[in-house]
């Protein structure tokens, strides 16, 4: 998502006896988009709802607190707060993709997010040899840990 991207909220409102619409606007939206071919495999967006502005200083303060309260619920984590997730995706190993599923443990802080999990491999899932000889007895699984550094990028 690049500039000039927008988000805009239309509501009807009646003010002081006359209708018409409400509108507020911010282009404070950052994201991203997937596309494979033809097809939007994955999209995600962030709109810091406390930039909406509808050009009514009493209209904002209305939406900004009672309406979206943007001090309970900011457009991400707060600072060093650890939130939970699912990672859900495709994962190739000697040649043979299968969907996985694993927990993610995210925390903010500064200009990035970092992410830690794991994930179990059953090595005969994925056509993986057990490693085992003679002298060395491998057991049937295996973890990959991961442990990613995001930042938010220009453009």
């Amino acid at each position: 998502v690049a500039p000039p991207s927008e988000v805009q909220y239309r509501v009807a409102e009646i003010l002081f006896g006359q209708h018409h619409t409400a509108v507020g606007t911010t282009d404070k939206v950052r994201g991203t988009v997937t596309i494979k071919g033809a097809t939007v495999t994955s999209a995600q967006f962030i709109v810091d709802m406390a930039s909406v502005r509808s050009g009514a200083a009493g209209r904002d303060v209305q939406f900004r607190d009672s309406i979206m309260d943007t001090v309970a619920y900011p457009d991400g984590p707060a600072e060093r707060q650890i939130v939970d997730a699912d990672a859900v995706g495709q994962l190739t190993l000697r040649g043979r993709a299968r969907t996985v599923s694993f927990p993610l443990r995210l925390e903010r802080y500064g200009n990035g997010v970092d992410a830690s999990g794991g994930l179990t491999i059953r090595f005969a899932l994925w056509g993986i040899p057990n490693p085992s000889f003679v002298v060395a007895r491998v057991g049937s699984t295996g973890t990959i840990d991961v442990l990613l550094h995001l930042v938010r990028t220009s453009g």
